[in-house]
């Protein structure tokens, strides 16, 4: 960007770029408060290609129900990425109303598709918790 200009109306800050307008949350390509990137359009294509597989599916439900879920443990993992999932937990929970957009799922279903994605990004991030990513899966 370039900074001898002044900015156009609505034109993010060089520091905002990438970052949601409203929540001030990371988007697509965006960082994370620890400076990881998070792709969320490779994030979205990887869940929407495999969440089928996963084993706390409900088929009464499809990727427009769970594809919030997992877009809202990668908006919450940018903002709590210093936190496991379960120390998380508790503000996911109060907080999913807000954020499930137009999918069905109580927080009870979706807080399986939240971990998963959560720990898809820990992995990613090399700070794995012993044994949290296969919890839901035995």
């Amino acid at each position: 960007m370039n900074n001898d200009r002044p900015l156009a109306k609505g034109e993010p800050r060089e520091r905002d770029a990438g970052r949601d307008p409203v929540s001030g949350t990371p988007g697509p390509g965006g960082r994370t408060s620890a400076g990881t990137t998070i792709d969320s359009a490779a994030e979205d294509a990887y869940w929407r290609e495999n969440y089928a597989s996963r084993p706390y599916i409900d088929g009464a439900y499809g990727y427009d129900d769970y594809g919030p879920a997992y877009r809202y443990a990668a908006d919450s993992y940018a903002r709590h990425r210093d936190r496991g999932f379960d120390e998380a937990e508790s503000d996911l929970g109060a907080g999913w109303d807000r954020a499930k957009a137009g999918s069905r799922l109580t927080w009870e279903h979706a807080k399986h598709a939240v971990r998963d994605a959560w720990n898809r990004l820990t992995h990613a991030a090399g700070r794995e918790v012993p044994g949290d990513s296969d919890r839901y899966l035995a």
